[in-house]
């Protein structure tokens, strides 16, 4: 990315592209990676059960920008040779995309350089 550049909220898996897994490795550590879908702590005895798909009206304003990463959802700010791995797919073998791994690459005050692996099935 050139600074200022972004990559949307989105999905790495759809019926037609079977992206188990996405590994996003940070090849410089500038910028920031938010899923704004995503609990904090998953391990939380407090926080409510997540069900796949989330509330429509929790999809439809992550989608429309009305999320903040400030406080909604999880933010990575990764360093230089950080890695982070998910899941796009639900582990229940119906190949249906999990709604919680939409994410989004935000605009960055410097060059960002990120590689991406994706391990799909065939």
């Amino acid at each position: 990315y050139s600074p200022g550049g972004e990559f949307l909220p989105h999905y790495d898996a759809n019926e037609y592209m079977h992206r188990i897994i996405t590994v996003l490795l940070y090849l410089n550590g500038e910028g920031e990676t938010w899923f704004p879908l995503a609990l904090q702590d998953t391990h939380d005895a407090q926080a409510p059960a997540k069900a796949n798909p989330p509330p429509q009206a929790t999809l439809a304003a992550a989608v429309n920008g009305q999320l903040d990463p400030s406080h909604d959802g999880l933010l990575l700010c990764p360093r230089k040779g950080d890695a982070v791995a998910f899941y796009n797919l639900i582990d229940d073998g119906s190949d249906q995309v999990d709604l919680f791994s939409l994410h989004a690459g935000l605009p960055a005050s410097v060059e960002k350089r990120v590689a991406t692996l994706w391990y799909s099935i065939t």
